[in-house]
């Protein structure tokens, strides 16, 4: 894995080789199998039986497809992009963790907030209006917070 991006592909141009690395990355998540020889020749027979048919993907690739330097380029490109795909699916459960960890903390921090403001005159006319609604005498609302309100509310709409 000595070899750096700009090193593959000499041949092509920035663009040429940009698509074909981006058509991999997609080739190889598709098929959902990361042993780089049977992508290596499922790669070159799909290219081949369209070039025969006359709609290559890349119309640059039928000069270069039977060359070694390109062949051996494709096959380390393969390996590494494989390499990198396995390594992403290892940080998945990781990732989806540290996903949910955030969105706690996010949830917390609006609480917070929200315990510390008063209630916006639109929750107070919708509480006095769900008390009036199942004939409960609404609490004092001087001191309650957001937070409070909501939760209150929250339990008067799991009553009906």
């Amino acid at each position: 894995m000595n070899k750096l991006k700009k090193d593959f592909f000499e041949t092509l141009s920035k663009i040429q080789k940009s698509s074909l690395i981006s058509y991999l990355k997609k080739f190889i998540v598709k098929k959902k199998n990361f042993d780089e020889t049977f992508l290596y020749e499922e790669f070159l027979e799909e290219q081949h039986y369209y070039i025969k048919i006359g709609q290559p993907y890349f119309g640059f690739i039928a000069d270069f497809i039977e060359e070694v330097e390109f062949l051996r380029d494709l096959k380390f490109c393969i390996k590494d992009l494989c390499f990198k795909q396995k390594q992403k699916e290892l940080q998945k459960p990781f990732l989806e963790k540290q996903k949910l960890f955030v969105k706690e903390q996010r949830k917390k921090a609006q609480e917070f907030k929200m315990s510390h403001e008063k209630p916006s005159p639109k929750q107070l006319s919708y509480y006095k209006s769900l008390c009036k609604k199942q004939n409960i005498e609404p609490v004092k609302l001087d001191e309650l917070s957001k937070l409070d309100l909501k939760n209150m509310i929250a339990e008067l709409l799991k009553k009906d």
